[in-house]
């Protein structure tokens, strides 16, 4: 019976483990153009707001977070070619903070993608705000483009 005990407290021990790191992120949503052909898209910019730019400091968080993971990945931000604008909001649902992020084609005005998700750990300092707005957007962004079936 020892020995039984002995064998299966390992085990358990490996599943609470592996649970614990299940609960995770925050999902995303997301949802896209399927006739898009994302490879003629090499270039963004962002789409004007109202008001002055950067007015908030969260809009200057989401703005350097989205250049980084995208420039990072190889895009330009402005250049030559297809363009994809992109905005962004900030809104409320369930007492949580949510960030969506939509891109559009530059010339057709049709939306190529828009993903949405809720922000995490964004207490602290300006510099750990900084870094969990980082990877909010990261986590966010890893599925545009959408993944090939």
């Amino acid at each position: 019976m020892h020995k039984r005990v002995l064998l299966i407290l390992p085990a358990l021990a490996f599943l609470a483990l592996l649970t614990a790191g299940c609960g995770g992120s925050p999902e995303v949503h997301y949802d896209f153009d399927t006739m898009a052909n994302w490879s003629d898209y090499r270039a963004f910019n962002f789409l004007p707001t109202p008001g002055t730019a950067d007015a908030d400091v969260d809009d200057g968080r989401i703005k350097r977070a989205i250049v980084l993971d995208l420039t990072g990945r190889g895009y330009l931000q402005g250049g030559n070619g297809p363009m994809m604008l992109i905005s962004y909001t900030l809104g409320w649902q369930d007492d949580k903070e949510v960030l969506t992020v939509e891109i559009v084609d530059e010339n057709t005005k049709r939306r190529l993608w828009t993903g949405s998700t809720v922000l995490e750990d964004m207490e602290g300092s300006s510099l750990e705000q900084d870094t969990a707005m980082q990877k909010n957007v990261t986590r966010l962004l890893s599925y545009f483009p959408p993944p090939k079936k």
